[in-house]
């Protein structure tokens, strides 16, 4: 018998928050990039927006992790609401929170997460923070 050997590429796409990124203008760079299906992460500014995205477009995304951001429903300490009408993601999502951040805000978010979701402290020194991120991308990956 033959044996077929699928190999998965790894492609980063970074989309930073200094141009204000749209969601169809993403959508549009993945698909011309050839990426049908993906795992969103996001840091704070852009916290929202892949948030939006991944309850939007459940199709393309495989899993959310996001950095110091909850979801848009979620009053944040200030008690802005970013979206009220954020529809919940369905997929597995984490929500990493350093200090920085009410871990109050990420815990309500699980509320809107209709799949895994995890929510874990960020360690202080970078370097460990670096590691705990890959290790979410490597779990949501493999999942």
């Amino acid at each position: 018998g033959s044996e077929m050997c699928i190999r998965d590429r790894l492609r980063t796409v970074v989309i930073t928050a200094h141009r204000r990124p749209q969601a169809e203008l993403i959508l549009n760079n993945l698909r011309r990039l050839g990426i049908s299906w993906s795992l969103l992460i996001a840091h704070r500014g852009l916290g929202p927006l892949a948030w939006t995205m991944a309850a939007r477009h459940r199709e393309r995304f495989s899993g959310l992790i996001v950095v110091d951001c909850g979801h848009p429903r979620v009053a944040d300490a200030a008690g802005t609401v970013v979206d009220p009408h954020c529809p919940p993601v369905v997929a597995d999502t984490t929500a990493l929170v350093s200090d920085n951040t009410d871990i109050t805000v990420a815990r309500a978010s699980g509320q809107y997460v209709h799949g895994q979701f995890r929510l874990a402290k960020l360690a202080k020194r970078t370097d460990d923070r670096v590691a705990q991120l890959v290790t979410e991308i490597v779990l949501h990956t493999h999942s």
